[in-house]
């Protein structure tokens, strides 16, 4: 069964709704190298490299094997990793997601960066589809508020876990024994 989506369409309106959420968001037209995306800022205040951008993008051609379904991925580059802080780092990353309401904080490790990453599965038509986009958008802007600043010290600086989550709210989920 083949199934056609107009992605850029949908990533438009979701743009708008998310405009009406006080994101900033721009869409990025389709191009030979891969399929339209949707860049929403997302300003963190605390975070130390400030306004993080959210990509928003649709992994082409799954329909066919989702009964319609389509999977919208949300991804967030958050820092640049130096070798001195990924033992830590692994440590926090696999902490934190072993709690977060949502996975996925990660390691893109020969590249050396430091991501969110989640995947939503949509259903067909774009007004049902709205309310999640915005929710998800809106808790992974709190996530990357709560652990980015810690997760960023420790990708670019080194340094201990207990270091980088002292004092923070999660501190006794995130140290586990160490707390």
């Amino acid at each position: 069964m083949a199934v056609t989506t107009d992605y850029g369409a949908q990533l438009a309106h979701f743009a708008q709704a998310l405009e009406g959420e006080s994101f900033a968001s721009r869409l990025v037209p389709e191009t030979a190298d891969g399929p339209a995306t949707l860049l929403v800022a997302l300003a963190m205040e605390g975070h130390p490299q400030g306004g993080l951008q959210l990509e928003l993008s649709f992994l082409p051609a799954m329909e066919s094997q989702l009964a319609g379904l389509s999977l919208l991925q949300c991804f967030v580059a958050i820092a640049g990793v130096t070798h001195e802080g990924k033992p830590e780092l692994r440590r926090a990353l696999a902490s934190i997601n072993r709690f977060s309401p949502i996975n996925g904080f990660g390691l893109l490790e020969h590249q050396g960066i430091l991501y969110f990453r989640h995947t939503l599965m949509l259903l067909p038509g774009q007004q049902l589809n709205v309310p999640l986009v915005i929710q998800t958008a809106w808790l992974i802007s709190y996530l990357l508020e709560l652990f980015g600043p810690g997760l960023s010290q420790l990708a670019g600086q080194g340094g201990s876990l207990e270091d980088a989550f002292k004092g923070h709210e999660f501190a006794h989920l995130i140290l586990g024994d160490l707390a």
